[in-house]
């Protein structure tokens, strides 16, 4: 059995700022982020207000920019993941749990749970 790899309470700056490792699917190492502290983060424990909701026409995606006060962020859900970000509207406050990703070089969170 794979052992569920914990997830961090940090503030946005901590993951928007970090620098971004691939993890390997073939050897079952996840991709991280090491922080300005030296911490290495693959998952998140966030709380934060949504300032910003992106739903394309085909509703496959959904992506919200969110702030702590720290920095901003954006969470993204795919596929049948997007139906929980759906009913998030922008002033919203939320608990997001998720994966550290990196897109153009640009980290994001993966939502997991919200």
């Amino acid at each position: 059995m794979v052992e569920r790899i914990p997830a961090k309470k940090c503030v946005i700056s901590e993951i928007s700022n970090a620098k971004f490792f691939l993890g390997s699917k073939e050897e079952m190492k996840p991709s991280y982020a090491i922080t300005n502290f030296g911490e290495k983060i693959s998952r998140v424990n966030l709380v934060a207000t949504v300032i910003e909701k992106f739903l394309p026409e085909d509703k496959n995606y959904v992506s919200l920019t969110v702030d702590d006060e720290t920095s901003s962020i954006q969470v993204k859900a795919f596929g049948l993941d997007a139906e929980s970000l759906k009913p998030i509207g922008v002033g919203d406050s939320i608990r997001i749990l998720g994966r550290v990703k990196n897109y153009n070089n640009e980290n994001y969170v993966l939502a997991e749970v919200v």
